[in-house]
């Protein structure tokens, strides 16, 4: 399924990712059990799937510069209110 979407890399990929962020310790550091952690991967990886259009769609119909600059832009922000709350 993964090869006729072209994602043959992507089942490594999301493994290996899984797998060092359990060696990092992010499971038993923030007392996560076994389901709470397989939430908080499939709300990541769902997150990144709906995103991952309209950033495509932006790139494609905006000059990249100025798309790059927006995005960094909202992601400062972003970043700003996570630090001041």
């Amino acid at each position: 399924m993964t090869e006729a979407l072209g994602l043959a890399g992507c089942d490594g990929l999301c493994a290996c990712i899984e797998f060092s962020s359990v060696l990092l310790g992010v499971k038993t550091d923030n007392h996560l059990t076994t389901a709470e952690y397989n939430w908080l991967s499939t709300i990541f990886y769902l997150s990144y799937l709906i995103f991952e259009w309209p950033q495509n769609l932006g790139l494609q119909r905006f000059p990249v510069g100025k798309w790059m600059a927006g995005n960094i832009l909202c992601w400062s922000i972003f970043l700003m209110c996570h630090a001041a709350w």
